[in-house]
């Protein structure tokens, strides 16, 4: 593996870790939204919360490809021949496997309550964001809100980037490759 400056490696690691706060923050008003909508029944106030959580999705969405990718850049640049230990490949994983359990308890709950709200939505198995609908009684909106599981799914995310911040800090094992 050729020698890269140790300049570049600081470099894509600055890259790296400013992409993990950028996301954080963008990320903080989808969590607080989920949170906030656990107490809420009105249809107004929760599109109005909903809109705020989806602007930030696109800040949220760059964030991740550029840590994902300057995280995966890190490997081969490291000093420390990262590329040749477990923990750099489980940490992608770790990753991976994060954002497609965020989506699937943060996302699709969002666009269910999108849904009976009456703000457009997407749905699984349908091409494209789907008009919006009426928005449903207070009951139907009671009973989508009360299925969101926010403790668990910052718990989920607290955890594995606990264990994420570990791993690269630490960098455990000995080399595999």
């Amino acid at each position: 593996m050729a020698v890269v400056p140790y300049e570049v490696y600081r470099a894509v690691v600055f890259v790296h870790v400013f992409a993990a706060l950028l996301f954080m923050l963008a990320h903080g008003a989808s969590a607080a939204t989920m949170f906030r909508m656990m107490k809420e029944r009105n249809a107004t106030k929760l599109s109005a919360m909903l809109e705020l959580s989806e602007s930030t999705a696109k800040w949220m969405g760059a964030a991740a490809a550029v840590m994902l990718f300057s995280g995966i850049a890190v490997g081969p640049l490291s000093p420390f021949e990262s590329w040749r230990y477990a923990w750099y490949y489980v940490s992608i994983v770790l990753l991976v496997v994060l954002s497609i359990l965020m989506s699937l308890l943060g996302r699709l709950y969002f666009h269910k309550v999108r849904k009976v709200v009456g703000l457009p939505y997407d749905e699984m198995g349908k091409k494209g964001r789907q008009p919006a609908l009426d928005p449903a009684g207070e009951e139907e909106i009671a009973k989508i809100v009360a299925t969101g599981r926010p403790t668990e799914t910052a718990l989920l995310g607290y955890a594995v980037v606990g264990i994420l911040l570990y791993l690269m800090m630490f960098k455990p094992g000995a080399p595999i490759l």
